[in-house]
């Protein structure tokens, strides 16, 4: 029973789960009004994997350090409470359903690695799956990159036309930059193989993982590749040994030669209207100022600082009652204002008589002097007329607001003061937009507060550290800290707290807290998250 778990059942449940943030939108349905994916799927067999693997092996093995248990318990009772605080009953309290998700998953991870998986078994298998889905997105997106006016050529897969028309690929995910995040994660993970020019298939995986990248056209998904090079450089750096530094600065060199030279060859390649990648790419640099990320952000920042978030919500509803007034000025306004007043169109049309008559007094009197005196008797007249004119648009905003807005359907509406300690409950910042707030850091500081800020902040601090000081010590563990970087670049403009990313590498920090796994046969460094007994 244990050698088929290790053989089949184990790689087969990873593999399952590296695939699955590569096909999002491939497996997506509808169970109980709640949105199932093909992740939730992936995390139900690797549930299963790690109870099998209990079943049979000791679970006195399984030893999670004190203070983790503490920090997940005091963050996830604070998600409870900001879902019971919720303007969107249901909606906020499937958040905190997802965090519970994933803690399964950290559990689960922690199971396998402990006794069925070796880091350097798991980061091929990340790199691997990653290669293999690169070349399907690839070859789905090539053929149809030309697809003019077509925002999904496959229903919600493989192309997104952006604006400006830029054919973004997006694989087997919904967006384009989710599936960057994957892409670029599981390209770090070459560092796994450590005969550095021994296997020319490595390298061939990594440039069809970049070029998916580049075809992707998300600006922050470059970022985010430049961070996670960045942070493998500073690693090499800090290296105890000189061969093993030699050999990640050879490596990372490579890596970054192979970005610069499949950029370089793809870059004449002509995609929608016949426009080069080069040049779709600087279009999307371009219009960076342009993006609606910084409109939201705004928003939520601007509104922030007022003492109600209600001034957001469509609270102003009562003011339509002054449009019967500008029905009631219209009517006087054609009398005389014909001549300059375009804006009563309707009684324009009706008297043009008097411009004619108008037009036929300058004849006899020649001169221009007698124009004015028309001028002056129009300039007069339009005096009782500005007030008419500035009711309206008074009006318009009113009826304008608003449209952005959700209706809040919870007990607790969001026309309550905001609360910058404790925040004003999970999906609040949908209700005050009507869409996603597009990063994670936004989402936890405004939705729960200074207290969820923290919390969070904290949790996110001592994976970095646990993961950085064993990277010094095992360069298995250097792929986990690049893909660390890439998460926190890419929540800056995802709002992807409560799905997997960060808590797959967060798996890998509390299996690093356990030094009497079975696979912890090398030196760890001890970590700051480890506690007595």
């Amino acid at each position: 029973m244990r050698s088929f778990i290790d053989r089949y059942v184990t790689p087969i449940s990873v593999a399952v789960l590296i695939a699955s943030l590569f096909s999002t939108g491939l497996i997506t349905f509808e169970l109980f009004s709640l949105s199932v994916t093909s992740w939730d799927l992936a995390i139900i067999l690797i549930a299963i994997n790690a109870s099998l693997l209990l079943a049979v092996n000791d679970r006195s093995r399984i030893r999670v350090s004190r203070r983790v248990i503490v920090l997940a318990a005091a963050f996830g009772i604070w998600v409870i409470i900001a879902a019971l605080r919720s303007p969107q009953d249901f909606r906020g309290l499937t958040m905190a359903v997802l965090l519970l998700r994933n803690y399964v998953l950290v559990f689960s991870l922690l199971v396998i690695l402990t006794y069925s998986i070796s880091i350097n078994r798991l980061n091929r298998t990340v790199f691997v799956v990653g290669a293999m889905m690169a070349v399907l997105a690839l070859v789905l997106y090539l053929p149809n990159a030309d697809r003019f006016g077509e925002r999904r050529p496959f229903g919600s897969i493989v192309i997104l036309i952006d604006e400006f028309n830029v054919p973004r690929l997006t694989g087997l995910v919904n967006d384009p930059n989710f599936y960057v995040l994957a892409a670029v994660l599981s390209s770090f993970f070459v560092f796994a193989f450590k005969p550095v020019l021994k296997h020319a298939w490595v390298w061939a995986a990594a440039t069809v993982l970049i070029a998916s990248v580049i075809m992707a056209f998300s600006r922050a998904g470059y970022a985010a590749l430049a961070a996670g090079l960045a942070v493998v450089f500073l690693l090499a750096l800090f290296q105890r040994e000189n061969g093993r530094r030699r050999r990640m600065l050879v490596s990372l060199a490579i890596l970054i030669f192979i970005a610069i030279t499949t950029f370089a060859s793809v870059s004449q390649l002509e995609l929608n209207q016949q426009r080069s990648v080069w040049e779709l790419t600087r279009l999307r640099f371009d219009a960076i100022s342009d993006s609606p990320r910084f409109t939201l952000w705004s928003t939520l920042l601007d509104d922030s600082d007022s003492s109600d978030i209600g001034d957001i919500q469509p609270t102003p509803t009562p003011t339509p009652t002054p449009t019967p007034t500008p029905t009631a000025v219209v009517e006087p306004t054609p009398t005389a204002s014909v001549a300059t007043e375009p804006t009563p169109t309707t009684p324009a049309v009706v008297e043009p008589t008097p411009t004619t008559s108008v037009a036929t007094e300058p004849t006899p009197t020649t001169p221009a002097v007698v124009e004015p005196t028309p001028t002056v008797s129009v300039a007069t007249e339009p005096t009782p007329t500005t007030p008419a004119v500035v009711e309206p648009t008074s009006t318009a905003p009113a009826v304008a607001e608003p449209t952005p807005n959700v209706p809040a359907s919870g007990s607790n509406s969001p026309d309550s003061a905001w609360n910058t300690l404790v925040g004003n409950g999970l999906r609040s910042n949908e209700v005050r937009l009507g869409t996603y707030s597009h990063s994670s850091y936004l989402d936890v500081s405004e939705e729960m507060g200074i207290v969820g800020s923290v919390l969070w902040g904290v949790i996110a601090l001592a994976v970095g550290i646990v993961l950085v000081r064993n990277a010094v010590a095992r360069p298995d563990y250097i792929p986990w800290v690049s893909a660390f970087a890439v998460i926190l670049v890419m929540m800056s403009s995802l709002s992807m707290l409560f799905m997997p990313y960060f808590w797959i590498v967060a798996a890998v920090a509390v299996f690093v807290s356990c030094p009497e796994s079975a696979k912890s046969e090398q030196s760890i460094v001890p970590d700051p998250l480890q506690a007595d007994g």
